[in-house]
This record gives C-alpha cells, sequence and structure tokens, in this order.
C-alpha cells in the first residue's frame, strides 16, 4: 500500500516513513496540509496518516476538503496535543481512526491492518467490500485510539452512536 505521512515535525514523519516501510508498505513524505493536497494531486494513496495540528491548513480542513472532493483513502488523524472536540471531529468528517502520540511500532501496525482491512473496493474471498457509509454519504467513523503516560486507552464507535471503552496495556 502506498501510505502518505502527514505530519510537520520532519524527524516524526520520517520516523513513521520508515516504520510504514518495515512493514512492507510504500510511505510519501508531506509536512503540511498544502504540500499533501498538492501531492494528492499526482498520486493516490491507499491511506493516510495524517497530525491533526499542523501549521497553516490544520489536519481538520485537510480531511473536510478531501471528502468534499469525495477522495476515498482511508484517514487515520493522529496527533500529540489534540483535545478531545478535535479528535471527535475528525471521525465525525470521515476519518476511519484516531491514535494520539507517541505510536508505538505495535499500534502503528494494528493501524495499517486495520485500514488494509477497511479500504474501499477491497476483495476478501473473490468478494468486494462495499465503502462503509452513512446514509447522508459520509464516510463511517470507525474508532478512536488514545493514550495517556499511565495507560493505553481504545474507544471504539460503534453503530447507533454508543461507544465501548477498553484498556489495554503495552
Amino acid at each position: 500500500m502506498r501510505i502518505f505521512v502527514i505530519d510537520d515535525e520532519v524527524d516524526v514523519a520520517e520516523t513513521l516513513g520508515d516504520i510504514v516501510t518495515e512493514l512492507g508498505h510504500q510511505p510519501s513524505l508531506a509536512h503540511t496540509a498544502e504540500a499533501a493536497l498538492t501531492a494528492l494531486e499526482r498520486e493516490a494513496p491507499d491511506a493516510i496518516l495524517l497530525d491533526i495540528r499542523l501549521p497553516g491548513m490544520d489536519g481538520l480542513e485537510f480531511v473536510r476538503r478531501r471528502r468534499a472532493q469525495k477522495a476515498d483513502a482511508p484517514v487515520i488523524g493522529i496527533s500529540r496535543v489534540a483535545t478531545d472536540v478535535q479528535m471527535w471531529e475528525c471521525l465525525r468528517l470521515g476519518a476511519l481512526d484516531f491514535a494520539r502520540k507517541p505510536l508505538t511500532l505495535e499500534l502503528l501496525a494494528d493501524l495499517v491492518r486495520y485500514v488494509e482491512a477497511h479500504r474501499p473496493g477491497r476483495d476478501i474471498g473473490g468478494r468486494s467490500i462495499p465503502n462503509r457509509t452513512r446514509r447522508d454519504g459520509s464516510a463511517f467513523a470507525g474508532r478512536m485510539v488514545g493514550s495517556s503516560s499511565t495507560e493505553d486507552q481504545k474507544t471504539e464507535m460503534i453503530p447507533h452512536g454508543r461507544t465501548t471503552a477498553g484498556f489495554t496495556s503495552q
């Protein structure tokens, strides 16, 4: 899979890109949302890892513009400092998932597998999987993974607006 990594912290973007490569995928790095939108005119990624706290155009505006273009590459929002409101807004706008930095290798691998399983039109056992959309045509928000310094919290959004929460150890 070609995975766009959009993060304004150069070291973070490069590290995420290296991990994406180690997982057997092809990263493409951008350090601003504007640069990523320009790159998207030339290449179509299979997935996007997006820091939502970017200088200039933030990640939420990026997701809004991608949604208006009806682009189908799943977006995983990431941030170290996003508020809960920003995380939920990212999911509401159509991101497949959200995770708090720092991302562990295990978490990033899980996120990539999750994206692979939810890519629009993915073929499993000879069956094409349809896009997961709401009745209004917007993408279905999948889950949110967050962590704090003492424990990792995983919250999944399930149909009808109910949520489940559980804790996992590292």
